[in-house]
């Protein structure tokens, strides 16, 4: 079995070589890695350090048989970077019998690639994602990062519970390279891909070197990032909503009016107010529901 690891670096070339030491060496010392012929493409994401002075630290190798360099000449960010990764992978004959993608800062470890490898094994044709079974980021971030995911389930109707760390057998390569939402949310869009996936469980590692760049600000765009992977079921739950809002403004109007006029208990001046703030309501909800089939058919 030939397989190749991919992970965007930016920057933090001291964290690859010690994921790149770390990888060769559960090569070595696993029996899984006995038939694997384990190769390593870097994503250089546009970074303003040289890796050069470390390149002597990642020789020699024994059981890494290649390894590449993919300098890209701008940062892109992660998600478009192993978007891009992919797709040269793709281009030509594909060799590899699957593509592993890890982050390069040591929170994917390098020992779950023996999870992910034999549940391929075991499972075949599916995409395999290693799902963290706890968090370990301050309280605020981990509460956050709940709201997230809520609000992602309820505005889309699936759940997203992982990132990027996955295996992606060959033969689904070629499908995922042409879903163009990985480009703006890998993880998201494998899910709207409809492609066969599972999750193994995983425990979160502690990073190599320096401290993480996801913070609020960061997973905000993050999370907004995932939801627009879905924007077309977001639109139409929207739209659902507005028409609900329309119909309860058209009903509350009538009741309104039914009041005023056929019973005593009105008085003066409410009910034009009441309806005027229903009527509002009913333009703000129909235009917004316009924009919204003008989002679906685009």
């Amino acid at each position: 079995m030939n397989i190749l690891i991919i992970t965007p670096v930016f920057n933090d070339w001291d964290s690859f070589t010690v994921l790149l030491q770390r990888i060769d060496r559960v090569a070595c010392t696993n029996p899984i890695f006995a038939q694997v012929d384990v190769s390593l493409m870097a994503i250089d994401d546009g970074s303003t350090a040289s890796y050069e002075k470390h390149s002597a630290e990642w020789r020699p190798l024994q059981k890494i048989n290649f390894l590449e360099i993919l300098t890209l000449n701008r940062n892109v960010g992660h998600q478009k970077a192993i978007a891009i990764a992919l797709a040269s992978i793709s281009r030509g004959p594909l060799v590899y019998d699957a593509v592993i993608v890890m982050d390069s800062d040591g929170e994917d470890q390098p020992e779950d690639i023996i999870h992910l490898l034999a549940t391929h094994i075991g499972s075949g044709e599916k995409i395999i994602f290693a799902q963290r079974k706890k968090r370990s980021e301050g309280v605020v971030f981990i509460f956050l990062y709940k709201v997230y995911k809520l609000v992602y389930r309820i505005l889309t109707g699936s759940s997203i519970s992982f990132g990027n760390f996955c295996l992606i057998p060959q033969i689904l390569l070629k499908k995922l390279v042409n879903v163009s939402e990985i480009w703006n949310h890998f993880s998201g869009g494998v899910i709207r891909s409809k492609l066969p996936i599972t999750t193994i469980e995983t425990n979160r590692g502690a990073r190599y070197c320096g401290v993480s760049k996801m913070n609020i600000t960061a997973l905000i765009i993050h999370g907004l990032s995932a939801i627009s992977v879905q924007i077309d079921i977001v639109a139409v739950r929207f739209l659902m909503i507005s028409i609900i809002l329309i119909v309860f403004s058209i009903i509350s109007m009538l009741v309104v009016i039914g009041v005023k006029f056929f019973t005593p208990y009105a008085t003066p001046g409410w009910a034009s107010t009441v309806v005027f703030g229903f009527t509002m309501i009913v333009m703000q909800a129909f235009f917004v529901s316009l924009f919204l089939v003008f989002i679906i058919f685009t």
